[in-house]
C-alpha cells in the first residue's frame, strides 16, 4: 500500500510544482543549482504531505551526493525514494540527462523503489517530469565515470535494462554492476573503453608508437584475432576495437599495415609458395611477437577470443598447434593458389612447434 501512496505522492509533488511555476515563477528560475532545485522539491513533498495528512518523514541533506536526493519515510519504516534532476537551458526541448554512477556507492539499500523528478528551470522552459528511475535509463554513458543516461519520454520496453535483459534491482544488489554490463555489451559484439582498469589515458595513434610497441600489438592481433586471416572488410573491427578500448590506440590503417603490398613469394621449412596474400608475410614478420603473445595469454583468454570451445593447454606448443587449426579455419580455399593447404602452409611457418 505505501508504494501506491508513494506514487500518488510523486505526482501530486509534480502538480505542486507546476502549480508554483504558474503562481510564483522566480521561486523555481531563482535556483541556480541542482541543490536549490532540490531544496524546491523537497519543500514540495513535504507540503504534500501535510496536506494530504499523511505521516512520513522526508530525508533530505542538501549537497550530501547520497542516492537518492531524498528519502521518504512512512510511518512503517518503509522506505521511499525521489532522484532530482534538472535543467536550466533555455532551449531544452528534450528530457535527457546524464543521471547516476553504476556503482551506485552512495546508494541506500533500504530504499524500495526510486522515482526521478527532473525540472527544467528556465523561464521560457519551465516543465517538470516523473518517472520511475529504470523506466527511463536508456543506456550506460561515461563522463567521469560509467553513469546512467536518462531520457524521460522513453518507450516503454525500450529501457537499457530491457534491451540487455538485465534486473535493474539484481543489478543494483550485485557486488559487480560493472562485469554485468561488461558482459552484455561483449555479447552484442561491444567494448566499453572505459570499464578497463588498465586502459591508459592518452589516446595516441598507431604510427606514433615506437616501433617495437607496434609489433608487440601486431603479434597480440595476430595469436588473438583469427578472422584477420579472413577475406571481408570487418575483419579489422574487433582488433580495432581492442586497440581503442585496451590501449587507448587509433589505428586507422589496419588494412594497409597487415595486408597491404600485394602477393608474396615465400620459402618456409624448405618449401616453396608463391603469390601468397600479404597477411602470411606479416605473419612470418612478426612470428616473433605473435609467439610471445601467446606465451603471456591465459588458455581461457584465448578460448573466448577465438571463439572456440576447446582450450589449449598452457603451454607454449599447444597454444601454437590450437592456433594454428583455429586460424586456418578462417582461411578461405578461394584465398591461396591451387594446392596450397592452409593447415600445411601454418604448420611449415611453425615447423619447431607442430605435434
Amino acid at each position: 500500500m505505501d508504494t501506491v501512496i508513494f506514487e500518488r505522492v510523486v505526482s501530486a509533488t509534480v502538480d505542486k510544482l507546476k502549480a508554483i511555476a504558474v503562481s510564483n515563477p522566480t521561486i523555481i528560475t531563482s535556483c541556480k543549482s541542482g541543490d536549490d532545485f532540490e531544496l524546491r522539491v523537497a519543500d514540495a513533498v513535504n507540503a504534500v504531505l501535510s496536506d494530504s495528512k499523511i505521516i512520513a518523514k522526508v530525508n533530505h541533506t542538501p549537497g550530501s551526493h547520497g542516492f537518492p536526493d531524498i528519502v521518504i519515510e512512512f510511518a512503517d519504516g518503509r522506505k521511499y525514494g525521489i532522484e532530482v534532476k534538472s535543467s536550466s537551458a533555455s532551449k531544452s526541448k528534450g528530457w535527457k540527462i546524464n543521471g547516476n554512477s553504476v556503482m551506485g556507492s552512495t546508494r541506500d539499500p533500504d530504499v524500495i523503489e526510486t522515482y526521478i523528478i527532473f525540472g527544467k528551470t528556465s523561464k521560457s522552459a519551465l516543465d517538470f517530469k516523473a518517472r520511475k528511475y529504470e523506466d527511463c535509463i536508456a543506456n550506460v554513458v561515461v563522463t567521469h565515470s560509467p553513469r546512467y543516461l536518462i531520457d524521460m519520454d522513453l518507450d516503454d520496453g525500450d529501457t537499457f535494462f530491457d534491451k540487455s535483459k538485465i534486473d535493474y534491482k539484481i543489478l543494483t544488489e550485485s557486488e559487480n554492476p560493472i562485469g554485468m554490463i561488461t558482459s552484455y555489451f561483449q555479447q552484442q559484439g561491444q567494448k566499453a573503453w572505459w570499464l578497463s582498469d588498465s586502459t591508459p589515458a592518452a589516446v595516441r595513434m598507431f604510427g606514433e608508437l615506437s616501433g617495437r610497441e607496434q609489433l608487440e600489438l601486431f603479434g597480440y592481433g595476430l595469436a588473438h584475432f583469427p578472422e584477420l586471416f579472413q577475406r571481408n572488410s570487418k575483419k579489422y573491427k574487433r582488433l580495432a576495437l581492442w586497440l581503442a578500448t585496451e590501449r587507448s590506440v587509433v589505428a586507422s590503417s589496419l588494412r594497409d599495415d597487415f595486408s597491404a603490398g600485394g602477393q608474396v613469394n615465400i620459402i618456409l621449412n624448405g618449401q616453396s609458395y608463391a603469390k601468397l596474400p600479404q597477411i602470411f608475410k606479416r605473419l612470418c614478420d612478426y612470428r616473433e611477437f605473435m609467439i610471445s603473445a601467446l606465451e603471456q595469454a591465459e588458455p581461457e583468454m584465448l578460448q573466448s577470443d577465438w571463439g572456440q570451445g576447446v582450450i589449449p593447454q598452457n603451454t607454449i606448443r599447444s597454444k601454437i598447434n590450437a592456433w594454428i587449426i583455429v586460424a586456418a579455419e578462417n582461411i578461405c580455399d578461394n584465398q591461396l593458389p591451387d594446392g596450397v593447404n592452409p593447415l600445411a602452409l601454418l604448420k611449415d611457418i611453425f615447423p619447431e612447434y607442430v605435434d
